[in-house]
């Protein structure tokens, strides 16, 4: 069990390596935001519980399922956290005359946390129907996570590295 948390540990920190790092133009860090930083740890942290709870299955059965079904939780409140950073930051960029249009950056994000969040809550709910339950319940998970990670990686970080440049570039930074 010990060897299967340490391996979800680093897969957190492989997970969050490149949301933090790549950008040439660094006004601002997610990480220097708390509810940005907890959004992203808590998005790794979904996706490291579907790796583990992959790993766990073959340990124990149940112990698998349940770490199945948490996963999209953390990956519905990390969304949440991103998004709500990203709206907060861009609007207040805005108020001090940066041009910058977020709109379909937020949007899409938005789609993104409210697609997690219906899949975790079906992730949650769909083991209390009878036979198929816990399939279904699965299959929510993959699509909640996945749904996260792709949200993650395209529109936020796209997002995150797009107003970084137009403020460094905008000379607003100073």
């Amino acid at each position: 069990m010990k060897k299967i948390v340490l391996l979800i540990l680093f897969i957190i920190c492989i997970a969050i390596l490149p949301v933090y790092s790549e950008s040439i133009y660094k006004v601002f860090s997610p990480f220097d935001s708390g509810l940005s930083g907890a959004g992203i740890i808590f998005e790794a942290t979904g996706m490291s519980l579907v790796i583990g709870a992959g790993l766990t299955t073959s340990l124990d059965l149940r112990a698998g399922l349940i770490m199945m079904q948490i996963a999209p939780v953390f990956s519905a409140t990390g969304a949440w956290c991103t998004h709500v950073f990203m709206e907060k930051t861009s609007k207040e960029w805005e108020a001090k005359g940066l041009d910058f249009n977020a709109e379909s950056y937020i949007r899409k994000s938005r789609n993104a946390a409210i697609g997690t969040t219906v899949f975790a809550a079906g992730a949650l709910l769909t083991p209390l129907i009878p036979d198929a339950g816990p399939y279904i319940s699965l299959g929510c998970t993959a699509v909640a996570v996945i749904w996260d990670i792709i949200a993650l990686y395209g529109p936020r970080l796209s997002w995150y590295k797009e107003i970084n440049a137009i403020i460094f570039e905008s000379g607003l930074s100073s």
